[in-house]
């Protein structure tokens, strides 16, 4: 059986062209909170069309569309008109999809924004057409997909906007989308580029007890994600929760993610903890019964620590008041055991009280890589 081993102020690059449709009475005007319904539309969902409409206004957009180098604005100004013609014909979800993605700055070209600034106009500009593009999606009859719902969650994770993605995290719940590893990650992104910000004194109260709300909940998720011992959680939601870990201050959970998701037992950091182990047993069975004969699916190597996620572990213990658990820990995390030592074997009964024993038939065991 194969057993793995233990293998850092919103401007754009290029100022945003000015949009003389952003003043007009033509334009969404929607407030910088986003609340709960966040892509919520009351308006009544017509039949959708399986073919592009033919007007002159949305023929000025598919050409918009079709040119690789037309402006984000251009593209929002004529989807503007052709929403606001009172006969306009209802969009195939495709043709707005691409309209989502073609009306905001691409992700790469984001920096984060200075929130001191009450509203930021970029994040605002930026969060206002992702909301009406969806708006209209709905208002068309057609229901966006959780990959929409990640490109807006992309966006705010980029931003920073931890509120923004919350909201739009808490629309997915309620669409009835399935929450996935991606979906928690992004929204753990937004907080962690949110707490590399700079935090005014006024604002400290505020900020920390909605990431704690934030944090609380997406942890939770996660865990339940994990129960399901086939499915393997990234390292980078991996590190994003134990940053997310920091903010919370839940050892009893954190110690269930380190265990479930580094295979690190901080009570025994020499040994693969039991709930590691049954889930490396699992995603083996699963493979091997999903083609049967077939060879068992490569392993994939356990998450190596970061140095934020050491830090965070350390940090945890030594505020818990388990100084003998951080030192272990410290030592062994960064100076593992020879394998030669290690007694780290799936193979053992798991009633047994006493250590596990070592397979003999079985030449490879786990061990720590050196943090470097």
């Amino acid at each position: 059986m194969n057993i793995p081993v233990r293998s850092a102020s919103t401007t754009l690059t290029d100022q945003p062209e000015t949009s003389a449709q952003a003043n007009s009475s033509m334009a969404p005007r929607l407030s910088f909170n986003i609340g709960p319904g966040f892509f919520s539309s009351s308006r009544s969902s017509p039949t959708s069309s399986r073919i592009w409409p033919t007007t002159p206004e949305s023929a000025e957009l598919r050409v918009l569309l079709l040119r690789p180098g037309s402006s984000i604005n251009a593209i929002y100004e004529a989807y503007l008109r052709l929403m606001n013609n009172t006969f306009h014909l209802p969009l195939p979800r495709t043709m707005h999809q691409v309209v989502l993605r073609r009306s905001v700055w691409p992700i790469h070209r984001i920096k984060l924004p200075d929130f001191s600034l009450q509203p930021d106009q970029f994040v605002v500009r930026q969060e206002t057409r992702l909301r009406e593009v969806i708006f209209q999606m709905r208002a068309d009859g057609s229901e966006p997909t959780l990959a929409d719902y990640h490109f807006v969650l992309e966006q705010m994770a980029a931003m920073g906007h931890q509120r923004g993605a919350y909201n739009v995290y808490m629309e997915i719940v309620k669409s009835g989308h399935k929450v996935t590893e991606r979906t928690i990650a992004l929204v753990l992104l937004a907080l962690a580029r949110r707490h590399k910000m700079r935090i005014y004194d006024d604002h400290i109260g505020h900020v920390a007890a909605e990431s704690y709300g934030i944090s609380e909940r997406l942890i939770g998720d996660l865990l339940t994600l994990q129960e399901d011992l086939t499915k393997r959680i990234s390292p980078m939601c991996l590190d994003l929760a134990c940053r997310a870990f920091k903010i919370t201050g839940s050892l009893d959970k954190f110690t269930t993610m380190l265990k479930l998701g580094y295979g690190v037992d901080v009570s025994q950091p020499d040994y693969l903890p039991l709930e590691f182990i049954e889930r490396i047993q699992a995603i083996q069975k699963a493979m091997t019964n999903k083609v049967a004969g077939a060879p068992l699916f490569p392993v994939p190597e356990i998450p190596k620590f970061s140095t934020h996620t050491l830090n965070t572990t350390l940090d945890m213990l030594g505020r818990s008041g388990k100084p003998l658990q951080m030192v272990s820990a410290f030592e062994v995390l960064t100076n593992p055991l020879p394998a030669s030592t290690r007694r780290d074997s799936y193979q053992y009964d798991a009633w047994e009280d006493d250590e596990p024993e070592k397979d003999p038939s079985n030449s490879a065991s786990a061990s720590l890589p050196e943090i470097g």
